[in-house]
């Protein structure tokens, strides 16, 4: 297998020069469970809905395998708000839903974690994004069973239209921003942020 600087092997994508190409990304929902609630779309258009476990085994064959970039969408939090060392939301983030409250610290330490394990066995550079998806009362979507795959699916289809537009000033006054896994030792950037409404008009 093809040796890789692990520093370098990860980097966050960038805000505006992004392939549009779907063949050259994953889409994932990610559920940080053993239930089958991760909505994935891999580069050959495959769609499953299955756990994280199995949905991290999938996308880490891919990448092992894979001789090009890849781009990862994950709808969990990759970057960390801090002020005066205590932590605070991200400014696309309504209140009550910041990062480290309720689910978004599980998805958190599920994202981390399958980082950690991507950036070991990547032959290629992985550009990573965030996705942040909310409903018309902006909370976090997913409760109905099949919305996880319905998010993979909105991400997909945000991503191919030329007039999407990517989150980069994402930090509050008189904040710091880091890599969600800078304090582990893998410092990939700050991923720019995909903030999409939920689409709703097929439910």
């Amino acid at each position: 297998m093809k040796k890789v600087d692990v520093q370098g092997i990860i980097e966050a994508g960038h805000p505006k020069d992004f392939s549009r190409n779907l063949s050259e990304w994953v889409f994932w929902d990610m559920s940080f469970s053993k239930s089958k609630s991760s909505g994935l779309i891999l580069p050959s258009g495959e769609e499953v809905t299955t756990t994280w476990s199995d949905a991290c085994g999938k996308v880490l064959l891919l990448a092992s395998e894979r001789n090009r970039p890849l781009n990862i969408m994950l709808e969990a939090p990759l970057s960390f708000s801090f002020k005066m060392g205590n932590p605070i939301r991200r400014n696309f983030e309504p209140v009550n839903y910041e990062w480290y409250r309720n689910a978004g610290a599980g998805l958190a330490w599920g994202a981390g974690l399958f980082l950690l394990e991507i950036s070991k066995v990547a032959r290629s550079k992985v550009y990573l994004f965030e996705a942040f998806i909310t409903n018309a009362n902006k909370t976090r979507t997913n409760t109905r069973k099949d919305n996880h795959i319905r998010d993979a699916r909105l991400m997909a289809r945000h991503v191919s239209n030329d007039n999407t537009e990517l989150l980069t000033n994402t930090t509050l006054p008189n904040s710091m921003i880091e890599s969600s896994t800078k304090r582990f030792g893998l410092d990939f950037g700050i991923p720019p942020v995909l903030k999409a409404d939920k689409d709703t008009s097929h439910e």
